[in-house]
């Protein structure tokens, strides 16, 4: 395998890790206000734009962003705004003063892609690390950039590729590597995003409204302080009606520990039935 290569970078996205100074120097390069920096790394260089191999080091490029990487280490070395892109995505969005400019969004619980942001973990955390979801106020300075949500938002003006005349275009042509998951599964990208071609958006987030409810009913009273990434798994891929069901059955247990085994153990039931496991693929 040709390591100068990006996808070399990618395909071991696992490996990217930086020092607590470098932690310290990517948020305040970037002024971000997140814990995991580590994450946004790994996010930031999965969507990059352009990843190219100087020397001894990676560079990855998003909407205003450089990523400095170590290439025999992977470490994060430091992170910078590119002025020459902030001044493109300027004259392209003249109204904006920021680097990053925001998406319209008639709701943050869809991705560009079709993601389910509404159902990820970090949409239901609460402190610095939350993720207010790609189309929520603040995600620009909280995440890096995205391929997907450049062309479809910044681009065209759109809210969901599902939208766009040319969807699919050859940014989902690799539909293996699409729907390998990260830390929110990625299964049902292409399921959204053709409910949203077919149907329109109003349709879609009516439904994506009641799946999202319930996770957050899953989270107030089911939830052992372990469940959370499970429950917004489960949320994601089984229908409401079974998630319900479920939970109706797991009510009865007065311990919260009991209950929460009790309904995992049926989501999971649930899940096999329909040839699946409640568990990320990466």
């Amino acid at each position: 395998m040709n390591e100068r290569n990006g996808s070399y970078l990618t395909d071991n996205i696992d490996k990217i890790h930086t020092t607590p100074m470098g932690a310290e120097r990517i948020k305040r390069h970037l002024n971000l206000q997140i814990d995991d920096v580590v994450a946004w790394c790994k996010e930031f260089v999965a969507g990059a734009d352009v990843i190219t191999s100087r020397g001894k080091n990676w560079y990855a490029y998003g909407r205003g962003v450089v990523l400095t990487i170590n290439a025999h280490s992977f470490t994060v070395i430091t992170a910078h705004l590119d002025k020459a892109k902030i001044c493109t995505t300027r004259t392209m969005s003249p109204s904006s003063h920021e680097p990053f400019p925001e998406r319209p969004q008639k709701l943050a619980a869809i991705g560009c892609c079709g993601i389910d942001c509404g159902l990820c973990p970090r949409f239901h955390t609460v402190g610095s690390s939350r993720c207010p979801g790609c189309g929520g106020e603040g995600f620009e300075k909280l995440h890096p950039s995205c391929s997907f949500k450049t062309c479809c938002a910044d681009k065209h003006r759109l809210e969901v590729c599902g939208q766009c005349g040319e969807y699919p275009c050859p940014k989902y042509a690799d539909r293996e590597k699409i729907e390998r998951d990260s830390f929110v599964t990625h299964k049902r990208m292409f399921h959204n995003l053709e409910q949203i071609k077919n149907h329109g958006t109003d349709s879609f987030i009516a439904q994506q409204k009641i799946r999202v409810a319930v996770l957050q009913d899953l989270l107030a009273h089911y939830d052992d302080g372990r469940s959370k990434g499970f429950y917004c798994l489960a949320a994601a891929l089984l229908p409401p009606e079974q998630l319900k069901a479920a939970m109706t059955e797991a009510a009865n247990e007065d311990d919260r520990k009991k209950k929460a085994q009790r309904l995992r153990a049926s989501l999971q039931k649930c899940a096999a039935s329909a040839g699946m496991k409640l568990s990320l693929s990466k």
